[in-house]
């Protein structure tokens, strides 16, 4: 299993590679509504300085797929 210091070592290499393929999609794939979850969490993953890397990409991924309760 990979450490936690590890992840959060290679985690800025990893969302620029991320970055990168995301650019490289076809522009005939459907866009995640401007205003919608997932646009306004996942669009700008800085990392906060003071919680780290896997902190920040946990916390937004959280916001942008947390469904509230039947």
């Amino acid at each position: 299993m990979i450490e936690d210091s590890e992840i959060a070592r290679h985690f800025p290499a990893m969302l620029k590679a991320l970055r990168i393929r995301i650019a490289g999609l076809p522009d005939s794939l459907p866009l995640a509504e401007s205003d919608g979850p997932i646009h306004k969490y996942l669009g700008d993953l800085e990392i906060d300085e003071d919680e780290g890397a896997i902190f920040t990409a946990n916390r937004q991924w959280e916001r942008a797929f947390q469904v509230s309760q039947p």
